[in-house]
């Protein structure tokens, strides 16, 4: 915020902030995402082998260790399908990519160049987001 808060136009101020926070929010999601997913699909199946092998019943600890590992698989399927890992990246890199930007502007004086620098980025960004659509 250090940075943007040296930028006297409030228009540009604003367009930055808001372009910046809303990539690190993206970023931080994606990344808790990731690491849910991550944790269940490591936690899941020991969990799934204790109550295998605890005395309840042999019908119930055997759902029940199902059901889990169950849960397992639909959390690992998730990763891939969701590209947490993929698109956390991608965020965090944006906003280091416009945290470069305001530096370099701001020390050079010329802000008015930072939305049209954000916008090549952004584009860029988005190119990477269609690849999978153009690939034949």
């Amino acid at each position: 915020m250090y940075l943007i808060n040296k930028i006297s136009d409030e228009f540009i101020k604003e367009y930055t902030k808001n372009n910046l926070m809303w990539y690190v929010k993206k970023a931080v999601w994606n990344k808790r995402c990731y690491y849910i997913c991550t944790l269940i699909t490591i936690i899941c199946p020991v969990v799934s082998g204790l109550v295998f092998f605890v005395p309840v019943g042999d019908i119930c600890s055997r759902l029940m260790s199902e059901i889990i590992l169950g849960i397992s698989t639909i959390a690992a399927s998730m990763l891939p399908l969701f590209g947490y890992k993929r698109n956390w990246g991608m965020y965090r890199n944006q906003a280091e990519q416009i945290k470069t930007i305001l530096a370099e502007y701001l020390q050079n004086k010329n802000e008015y160049e930072i939305i049209k620098e954000i916008e090549k980025v952004k584009l860029k960004t988005h190119e990477k987001w269609m690849q999978p659509f153009h690939e034949k």
